[in-house]
């Protein structure tokens, strides 16, 4: 009998999960280290930060919100998840692996990520969006998807508004 790698044990580990909990966890545990190490190696995309904080300041708040946390989800999710959604489609003859869902994949991260602060950290996001779009499939999946763009930017907002609460910025 042949022993299990690395690999296949964070597999099955991760298998034992509902799709959309595993991709909560490693967005938000490994997304944050990758995101505390770029900071900390200066890694993060200046005009980027700058044009952000600047819609936080000079956005109205309802406005923000509604953009931030309805608009934003589904605009960016059907548009950079929706190939990955029409491909789970065809799952049986379709795997994760094959060639034309690694680029359906990696071509609208690569992109989606270059307009982030920290762009290897959406990067990483934006394939784990993929996956769990594909591992649930179609329409569910993308509505899976959309909720967790709205948690992931729900909590940038709570933060945002509790910085400048805090340090009166």
């Amino acid at each position: 009998m042949r022993e299990e790698g690395i690999y296949q044990k964070i597999e099955n580990w991760f298998r034992n999960f509902h799709p959309f909990i595993s991709a909560l966890f490693l967005i938000g545990i490994i997304g944050t280290i990758i995101n505390l190490l770029a900071d900390h190696l200066h890694f993060r995309n200046q005009e980027s930060t700058a044009w952000l904080v600047m819609y936080f300041y000079h956005t109205p708040p309802k406005a923000l919100l509604l953009d931030l946390l309805i608009y934003t989800p589904i605009y960016e999710e059907l548009k950079y998840r929706g190939a990955v959604a029409l491909l789970s489609y065809f799952k049986p003859k379709l795997s994760f692996t094959s060639l034309l869902t690694i680029v359906t994949m990696l071509i609208p991260a690569l992109v989606w990520g270059s307009g982030h602060s920290i762009p290897i950290s959406e990067v990483f996001s934006a394939i784990i969006f993929s996956w769990l779009v594909f591992e649930i499939g179609g329409l569910k999946g993308l509505g899976q998807a959309i909720f967790l763009h709205f948690l992931i930017n729900l909590a940038v907002v709570i933060g945002f508004f509790l910085r400048i609460l805090i340090f009166r910025m």
